[in-house]
């Protein structure tokens, strides 16, 4: 079985938008075909980033986790978290849980 080596890119910022849709921004990587996935992730090619609804039954953590898990297990990539990721009208208490989990992680989705 061929295992190619998984690419990565930084996650520039981590938003909530005013529609209540939680948006990541990969600093490079750009995913336009991510809809054909049908997970519910999708990408917008004007703000360059990947997005996902509003939240209904899930969490924004658990969008952030699900984002993140498509990514790399449907195009092979993995984004990490950054001391330069930014974090725009993300309540402390979602930006703790996600920060938490890097780190428990052992650096697994986050470069300083």
């Amino acid at each position: 079985m061929l295992h190619l080596k998984k690419e990565t890119d930084k996650i520039k910022r981590v938003e909530i938008d005013e529609k209540g849709q939680l948006l990541i921004f990969p600093e490079t990587l750009k995913f336009p075909m991510i809809y054909r996935t049908a997970t519910e992730v999708h990408w917008d090619p004007e703000c360059k980033c990947l997005y996902s609804p509003r939240p209904r039954e899930w969490t924004y953590y658990d969008w952030y986790k699900h984002i993140l898990e498509v990514v790399e297990n449907e195009g092979n990539y993995k984004l990490k978290l950054t001391d330069r990721t930014e974090w725009n009208n993300i309540p402390k208490e979602l930006k703790t849980e996600i920060m938490k989990e890097r780190k428990t992680k052992h650096n697994n989705g986050y470069e300083p």
